[in-house]
Parts: C-alpha cells; structure tokens; sequence
C-alpha cells in the first residue's frame, strides 16, 4: 500500500490518499499518483507498507520543472576519504559540504550516487545527515552488479530522458569520469576529485582537483550564474535531516 497523507512535503499540502500499487515478478512495485492527486512542484514524504509484516519503506517524491538544471556527486569519490562511508565516522574531504552548499544556493538540484548496493541506503543517508549536506536525491544501486558504472549511466540517463533533467556538471573519483562522459557532461565541469592519472580517453579534459575542494573552487561556484530552470526554492536551504530522498518525477 503507499500512503501519501504525510501532511505536506516542501511543496505544501497533500491531500490525504491510499492505493495499491502494481507489483513485478520480481517484487518491485509501479505507482501512478491518481489525476485528483496531482502535486505541485517539492518534494513529500512517501510511505509504502507491506500489508502482510506490516514492514514500512519511506522515501521522498521529488516533483520538479521539466529543464531543472542538476549536479551530480559520486558520494565515495568525491566526499569520503576512507573506503567506506558506512563506517563509524570516516573522514570527509575537506569543504565538501560548502561546495555542495553552493551549488544548491545557486537553484541546481543535488543528486547522490553511488555504485554501493541499496541495503546500504540508510547508512549512507545518515552519514550525508550527520555532516549537513543539502537535501538532494539519493540513489544506490537496486541489486548486485558486475559492472557499477554501467549501472550509474544507465540511472542519470533515465533520469535525464524521462524527467528532462540537464546534468551541468558532476564530480567523482577518477573511474566515475566516464560516466560523466557517456552523459555528455561537458568535461570542463566534470570534476576528478585527487585524480591519479587523466591518461585515458573518456577522461581528456576533465579537471583534476588535485587540491580538493578548496577555497577557491568553491569561490568559482558561488560566482558562477543561478540555474536557469532552478529546483524548488525549499531545496535551496534544507538540509538532509529532513529526511531521505529517492525518487525523481518531472511535471
């Protein structure tokens, strides 16, 4: 069953709805929000229930203008320095959370990915809430793969042709550079994070932060122009304690 009478999201009132949504062989399950539910721009609270264990799963709807303008950061390669984010409290790059502050300060919607598998969710999502990021999708991979990056092109792909959502720039380790690449995200705002070597074919011209996230990158953000079709105004200031975020769908 999913129940949207959370009360109001950032966008402002829901009106109060359950349904059954549709269900594959494999499990997963398909919701249309019913005409007389329709949602203006923000993003609500989603609450889906296993009838028979009473087991719950939230998420966030993400309601956005077709053309939003967005950010991609790999979480492992561009904020933690340990190998893993889901340890006691690995350390973060220095000014990740400014730099991605001022990304969304400028209007462009925040996505999170991550090749890790989806059981992992909330323990990335409270790592992200405990050093304040900025609200912004969440996304790990649904199932095992052989070959995550494969999986992460396939995601913003999707993401960008079914929500009309223009990726302007992205930052990641230096093997997540080609995923930027087959998303034709211009190499000059395709960021490496403490890149190695920028020898292969898929990385010429991306932009090594050899440095991290410094001062002056951040200054470079700031200054640059407010997204052109920006994400909604809430998502400007929140913060990730508000909750978790998923789910992406243009209106």
């Amino acid at each position: 069953v999913v129940d949207w009478n959370g009360g109001g999201g950032c966008g402002g009132s829901m009106p109060g709805a359950k349904a059954r949504p549709a269900e594959d062989a494999h499990g997963r399950v398909t919701f249309e929000i019913p005409a007389d539910a329709q949602l203006g721009l923000g993003v609500y609270p989603v609450k889906m229930l296993v009838r028979g264990d009473n087991s719950v799963a939230d998420l966030s709807l993400f309601i956005v203008n077709p053309g939003s303008q967005a950010v991609v950061f790999a979480i492992d390669g561009s904020f933690a320095k340990s190998l893993s984010v889901t340890g006691a409290d690995p350390k973060m790059r220095e000014g990740a959370v400014d730099l991605v502050r001022a990304w969304s300060h400028k209007g462009f919607l925040v996505f999170y990915v991550s090749a890790r598998p989806d059981v992992q969710q909330t323990d990335v999502a409270h790592w992200l809430t405990k050093h304040n990021f900025p609200y912004g999708v969440i996304h790990l991979c649904p199932k095992m793969s052989m070959d995550v990056f494969k999986h992460k092109i396939a995601y913003l792909t999707q993401v960008r042709d079914t929500a009309s959502i223009e990726f302007v720039a992205a930052y990641g380790g230096a093997k997540d550079a080609s995923v930027y690449a087959a998303l034709d995200i211009p190499a000059s705002k395709t960021f490496v994070v403490a890149p190695t070597k920028l020898n292969n074919k898929n990385f010429k011209g991306a932009v090594p932060l050899s440095g991290g996230f410094d001062r002056e990158h951040i200054k470079w953000v700031s200054a640059l122009p407010n997204a052109t079709v920006p994400a909604p105004e809430c998502l400007m200031t929140d913060s990730l304690s508000r909750g978790r975020a998923k789910s992406t769908r243009s209106t």
